[in-house]
């Protein structure tokens, strides 16, 4: 149970009170705990949120949690007696102790938990390794336990403060001095990744707006055009928008690490409905993850840019190269996870429920533009039979369907397909909206498109694309006569 971490946790508040704080770590580093062995348990966790419900700052954000002013115990305060680890301090102290129970609660990790101290609560972030990792041991042959690897309590947050650091001390003069008295930052990190084979990314809010904190981008090239406007509003989870998250969601998806993203107990609780109302809002925010937009504190910059930089070697513009490649890499695990859990939440969903969902054809949608047409076809010609039978072939969501379902055929290649499901989409806004209606002119056009671009047939798509140029010349002016001159150099093109 958790009552063991409790105790101890309570004996490293009572020594702050009665003794004077470390001059310098209790352990050198080579005597430390390595960090891959550093994973706390559920048990773990549990005492530190009863910890923090007793004295206060529960409800904080994880970086007044590290360092803030208040009434609570901060992590940095919680370890002064030792300057280790917080899940270091509490594994001596069970040993000094004799707190046999609390022995294990710190051990190999399994797991690795990446978020962004910018606006995650303690108690989201406690109850988010909770709801992910709990099955996950239960699903486990003889239950497992699982130790999971939090840079809040795995690192010493003294030493990256820089609490032992003394201008006298310097790399030149003492060497092994100046190293003992900052965290081991070369290997800190690459141990806790090696030593895991899943990584738990915390995602939330899945959606919504905040304000984002006034740090540079990666990308010097980025910040170099000016740091951003304040205030800066971003969307989505926070994780996505910060450097440290997307580089360690990187390094554990290439050594192959299975991601489990983790949610607030609200966003989970709300998730079905969010997918079946919001997935294409959750899709663009995926879609515009951006590592050079992604911010850090300039101390950090280096280091990461650095070991970005290490994937692309040999490339004429490393870090260009290197950042595209964490972008791809977070970009398309994310994209999986979101449709797999579409997919899920398809699943449940009644037949009539289902047959009409938007969930069904953006599901599909998304699949079509990472163009994963073998996947997306079968959704989207459900899409389309669900609304026909459902709402009718002239219904505004039907029209959707063949437009997208059109789209995706012309694309594979299968023209005929494409060509019928284009020209009943114009039939159908012929009779539903008339001819002048834009809806109709754009299908016009892209009927026309398809004659002029996929088949070749310059006198089917002329007649359409002057129907549509008389149409729309008026609102769309030079767009319209650039699909003009577009079939006049078609004709060119082929002699004629």
């Amino acid at each position: 149970g958790a009552e063991p971490c409790l105790l101890a946790l309570e004996t490293l508040r009572t020594e702050v009170r009665t003794s004077s704080p470390a001059a310098l770590p209790i352990k050198p580093h080579d005597l430390r705990l390595p960090s891959g062995d550093r994973g706390v348990s559920l048990a773990f966790l549990a005492a530190i949120g009863l910890f923090y419900e007793r004295h206060g700052g529960v409800s904080l954000a994880m970086g007044d949690i590290c360092k803030g002013e208040g009434e609570h115990v901060t992590v940095c305060a919680l370890t002064l007696s030792t300057g280790l680890s917080l899940a270091e301090s509490v594994a001596h102290v069970a040993e000094r102790d004799g707190l046999l129970l609390a022995r294990g609660a710190v051990s190999r990790a399994r797991g690795f938990f990446s978020y962004s101290w910018t606006g995650t609560a303690l108690v989201d972030m406690l109850a988010a390794i909770e709801d992910v990792v709990r099955p996950l041991e239960a699903l486990s042959v003889g239950g497992g336990e699982r130790h999971v690897w939090v840079d809040m309590f795995c690192a010493s947050q003294n030493l990256l403060a820089g609490v032992y650091r003394s201008p006298s001390v310097t790399k030149e003069s003492d060497p092994a001095g100046y190293l003992a008295r900052k965290e081991d930052t070369d290997r800190i990190f690459d141990d806790a990744l090696e030593a895991v084979s899943e990584v738990y990314f915390y995602c939330s809010p899945l959606v919504g707006e905040w304000d984002a904190p006034p740090h540079p981008f990666l990308s010097p090239q980025r910040d170099a055009k000016g740091a951003p406007a304040q205030p800066w509003v971003r969307r989505g989870a926070a994780a996505i928008t910060r450097a440290w998250c997307l580089f360690e969601l990187s390094v554990a998806l290439g050594k192959k690490c299975k991601l489990h993203v983790a949610l607030s107990r609200a966003d989970c609780k709300a998730f079905g409905e969010m997918l079946s109302n919001e997935f294409d809002q959750i899709a663009g925010i995926v879609a515009a993850i951006d590592a050079r937009d992604a911010q850090i504190s300039k101390v950090d910059r280096g280091y990461i840019l650095g070991r970005i930089e290490a994937l692309a070697p040999g490339a004429a513009d490393a870090e260009a190269e290197g950042l595209s490649h964490v972008t791809a890499r977070v970009s398309e695990a994310l994209r999986g996870w979101l449709v797999a859990s579409a997919r899920e939440e398809l699943a449940r969903l009644a037949p009539a429920e289902r047959a009409t969902s938007k969930l069904l054809n953006s599901v599909g949608g998304v699949l079509f533009d990472q163009g994963d047409y073998h996947g997306a076809e079968p959704l989207l010609r459900e899409a389309l039979a669900g609304r026909r039978e459902r709402l009718g072939d002239r219904h505004p969501d039907t029209l959707e369907s063949i437009s997208n379902l059109g789209g995706l055929l012309d694309e594979k290649g299968d023209l005929e397909g494409a060509e019928a499901l284009a020209r009943e989409a114009v039939q159908a806004k012929r009779e539903a909206l008339g001819d002048r209606h834009p809806e109709t002119l754009a299908a016009l056009n892209n009927l026309a498109g398809l004659l002029f671009c996929s088949k070749g047939d310059l006198d089917g798509a002329e007649a359409l694309y002057r129907e549509a140029l008389e149409g729309q010349q008026e609102t769309l002016g030079g767009r319209q006569r650039c699909f003009a001159r577009r079939w006049r150099r078609g004709r060119e093109t082929l002699g004629d």
